[in-house]
């Protein structure tokens, strides 16, 4: 199995993603997600909107924090693959790309 993954996996794409990498159930390809390997809050959000300004706060109900020290960044891929601006203005999906490389060779 695999699955891509970039900066957009946060929350519950971010717990999927690292269970399946702590795992080994896929592998994970693309460039650093979203979410935070030291705490990341999650579960229940209760979203605040401030009615003048519009302005939306989430105030987390539920907070994850890892019993062990971890470092302050996203989880890292398995295989990393960083898209470049000409790849996106191109509509090139390199991550895909690689993948598919990946399942040829299998």
């Amino acid at each position: 199995m695999y699955l891509l993954v970039d900066a957009a996996n946060s929350s519950a794409t971010f717990f999927l993603a690292t269970g399946l990498q702590q795992n080994k159930m896929a592998t994970i390809i693309g460039s650093e997600t979203g979410g935070n390997r030291k705490g990341t809050n999650g579960g229940n959000l209760f979203f605040l909107r401030l009615p003048n300004s519009t302005i939306e706060i989430d105030v987390p109900l539920i907070g994850y924090y890892p019993l062990v020290e971890q470092p302050d960044e996203g989880l890292t891929p398995d295989i990393i693959v960083l898209p470049t601006l000409k790849d996106i203005k191109d509509e090139k999906d390199v991550v895909l790309e690689k993948a598919l490389e990946i399942i040829d060779k299998d």
